[in-house]
């Protein structure tokens, strides 16, 4: 079954599924994680990229073209284009995208709320 989701869900889903991925459950749980794994880190990956785009053209950059990294993770923007930016990130991570709904056996033993909530409608337990 086919869900509609934001690309941000789809990348929050997919870091879920990541830090999922070492706790022990059964195989049929563990494959339907897999499989849907699968299929968001392309989105999640998408999303990075483009973020980069927008970043890189509202950034302020070194001499050599590329961002001027203030710390890990951080940068700077140019004067007066925060707006615009935020704007354009919005936009991205608004963007609608098409994803298979997974069913699974049931779910691991521990799972944070954050990543049941990531995971919702996405990856569906037969037994709660």
């Amino acid at each position: 079954m086919k869900k509609t989701v934001k690309l941000e869900q789809a990348a929050r889903a997919y870091e879920a599924l990541v830090a999922l991925s070492r706790e022990v459950m059964a195989y049929r749980t563990a494959h339907a994680m897999m499989l849907l794994k699968k299929e968001l880190q392309r989105e999640a990956e998408f999303l990075q990229q483009e973020e980069m785009k927008i970043a890189k053209q509202h950034a302020v950059l070194d001499e050599n073209g590329n961002i001027a990294w203030v710390d890990s993770g951080r940068f700077r923007l140019k004067t007066g284009e925060e707006a615009q930016y935020r704007k354009k990130i919005q936009e991205l991570q608004d963007t609608e995208i098409s994803v298979e709904a997974v069913k699974a056996e049931k779910p691991p033993e521990m799972m944070t709320m954050e990543q049941a909530e990531a995971l919702d409608g996405l990856l569906v337990f037969e037994e709660v």
